[in-house]
């Protein structure tokens, strides 16, 4: 199978949520900067469409798309207009962007170092209504679970209110990782991951990177997943640019975790 690497922007502070027009500000910015590609697109007033569904394959290759349930997906404009980005409202989304060959696409490499010549990679940014808690074989728990002063604890796993989908496949959640309630449903007091802390490790030697509070846990996130197309020579990092797009658009210093997955 192979070892794949996922690139993860994630705010330092893990609180930060971007509202709508700083979000549409960082898509416009990506745009014009030339990480992606445009989308002539009608936003959410067209009709959404499963992952399986021939409006699936066609919309990746036209341009943006947005993951607004399990199973259920929307073509999105790119540039986009602040109204645009507030329709999507107080939910979990993932807008993404698939790169089958950066040289084809004319775009630029979010990363420092392009490994390979037919470099490929998808492209995505996500925004969630409750803490979404990435873990991996390097990225660990919290020592303790989360919870909430008065008791309760806050972890959940959202499952899929439609179950599959109209072949019969399970319907994957917009994100798959534990949650964590961004409010505690008893009382209503805030969450704060950066209370809680890890340990990050390197993913191919396993050294010790230092304690992380919050870990890779977040509302807002900007991801590379590169699959096995990666370089190997490593460490992995954002160029410099990109990082400067979207830590000027957001208004968030950002924080880079690396996550290798079948090591």
């Amino acid at each position: 199978m192979g070892v794949e690497y996922e690139h993860y922007l994630v705010p330092e502070d893990p609180t930060f949520k971007p509202a709508a027009e700083p979000l549409s500000r960082l898509l416009n910015a990506l745009y014009e900067g030339g990480y992606v590609n445009g989308s002539d697109a009608r936003g959410l007033g067209g009709a959404t469409f499963g992952l399986f569904s021939p409006e699936y394959a066609a919309a990746l290759e036209a341009g943006c798309l947005v993951n607004l349930g399990p199973d259920e997906y929307a073509t999105f404009p790119i540039p986009c207009s602040v109204a645009e980005v507030e329709a999507l409202g107080d939910r979990d989304f993932r807008l993404l962007w698939t790169v089958g060959d950066l040289v084809e696409s004319g775009l630029k490499y979010p990363l420092s170092k392009v490994a390979y010549e037919e470099t490929y990679y998808n492209l995505e940014v996500h925004v969630a209504r409750d803490y979404v808690n990435h873990l991996s074989s390097i990225i660990e728990p919290f020592e303790h679970r989360a919870a909430c002063q008065c008791g309760q604890l806050l972890e959940f796993h959202e499952g899929s209110p439609v179950g599959t989908n109209d072949r019969g496949d399970f319907a994957r959640p917009v994100f798959g990782d534990t949650r964590i309630h961004r409010f505690c449903p008893v009382c209503g007091v805030p969450f704060r991951p950066q209370d809680y802390t890890i340990r990050l490790r390197y993913g191919r030697t396993g050294e010790d990177l230092g304690p992380r509070p919050g870990g890779a846990t977040y509302l807002f996130a900007v991801l590379i997943d590169c699959g096995k197309c990666y370089d190997r020579e490593g460490p992995v990092k954002a160029s410099e640019e990109f990082l400067d797009i979207c830590q000027e658009a957001t208004g968030s210093p950002l924080f880079q975790i690396g996550d290798f997955s079948g090591c």
